[in-house]
């Protein structure tokens, strides 16, 4: 089923009475922390799609903008109204602060380095499936070789009955 693309989805539970499909009154910590509201803001969805104010604040952090360091966007100002200007301004603020690009950029080497070892675990497990099967078909050629020992045994011990059945006449 091709459903169209949809920028902002709100997810919104509500507690119903099992039986009645009555809506019930949340109330109590452990009731309310099963269940919370949030929203799922997909960004590649939005290039084209800015319907309302969110959608419209939300297209500042769309990645296509991404320049060649990887934590800016280059965000052209004149295209925002004047109320997100403030957010834009903040955000570059916090780009030129150098400890925070610090921040960041050890931020990338921590999950290269998470992505490297889960990239080597990975290339182990595949190994060791691997070795398994190998030791799984050697385990099968063993058997079938045991198989046809036995077999060869039996006949082995046929024919030397049958030549002491000859000796014997």
């Amino acid at each position: 089923m091709d459903l169209p693309a949809r920028p902002v989805l709100e997810v919104n539970y509500n507690v119903k009475d099992a039986y009645t499909g009555d809506e019930f009154p949340v109330s109590g910590e452990f009731v309310a922390g099963l269940h919370h509201r949030s929203w799922i803001v997909q960004i590649r969805e939005l290039k084209a799609r800015r319907r309302n104010d969110l959608e419209k604040i939300l297209s500042i952090f769309d990645q296509s903008n991404v320049t060649n360091i990887r934590h800016i966007l280059d965000v052209d100002d004149e295209s925002y109204l004047e109320e997100y200007q403030q957010i834009i301004r903040r955000l570059r603020k916090a780009m030129e602060d150098p400890k925070k690009r610090r921040e960041m950029e050890l931020e990338d080497d921590i999950i290269k380095e998470l992505q490297d070892l889960e990239r080597q675990i990975e290339e182990k497990n595949k190994k060791l499936e691997r070795n398994a099967k190998t030791i799984a078909d050697q385990d099968q050629t063993i058997a079938e070789l045991d198989q046809t020992i036995a077999d060869q045994d039996r006949t082995i011990a046929d024919l030397e009955k049958a030549i002491a059945e000859m000796k014997k006449k």
